[in-house]
């Protein structure tokens, strides 16, 4: 059986969760007329809600799914090679709770992680100026930063005539020593943004 988007916005608490992380190691390159390769990443992602409907589904394709369980979690995993290196989707669930990642070995990673990032003090130093309240919170570190701006100047230099939108991208990146945090509050009349960063957001929220 399939599953149609709306079900699964339906279906979701409110509840999702997305770690992203660089991995230089393994680049990802991108076909097309100006081939380039980007630096690789791997990323986690936790939806509440939605897992007895999306393993239903994963199921009904079980000749493309590999699935056991372990320690009180199912896993699937995909058996069909990825056109992107250092890509291999897994998945789990836990009762009503999602778990998606770029590869089983982050996925487990991630899953059996001792440190959380609610336990980093520089979040809880931001989190004593912004406050703790709020509908959404994104915190990217130096590294993340890096890695992003190395990756939009490489493809400036490789795009010909279309680099200098990248370029420009890239010259927004803030080459931090310390993590930027960045708190969201859904309000009746608008959505409030709280960050630490070295500069204002209105400028680019009104030229998005």
């Amino acid at each position: 059986s399939d599953i149609s988007p709306l079900e699964i916005i339906q279906k979701l608490s409110g509840h999702v969760t997305v770690v992203l992380r660089p991995d230089p190691a393994h680049p990802i390159p991108l076909r097309g007329p100006l081939p380039v390769s980007v630096p690789g990443l791997s990323f986690f992602v936790r939806a509440d809600g939605v897992g007895p409907s999306l393993a239903a589904l994963l199921v009904s394709h079980s000749k493309m799914i590999h699935f056991w369980a372990e320690g009180g979690i199912n896993f699937y995993e995909n058996t069909t090679p990825s056109p992107v290196g250092g890509f291999q989707l897994s998945t789990a669930f836990q009762g009503r709770t999602l778990y998606l990642a770029s590869s089983l070995a982050f996925l487990k990673e991630c899953l059996k992680g001792k440190e959380t990032l609610a336990q980093n003090p520089n979040l809880r130093q931001a989190l004593a100026v912004l406050g703790t309240e709020g509908n959404g919170l994104t915190y990217a570190s130096p590294r993340l930063l890096a890695e992003l701006k190395q990756t939009l100047q490489a493809a400036a230099a490789k795009a010909g005539p279309p680099g200098a939108m990248l370029a420009r991208w890239a010259d927004k990146v803030p080459g931090l020593s310390f993590p930027v945090v960045l708190r969201r509050m859904n309000e009746r009349d608008g959505i409030v943004f709280n960050s630490d960063l070295t500069r204002s957001l209105k400028q680019d929220v009104m030229a998005a």
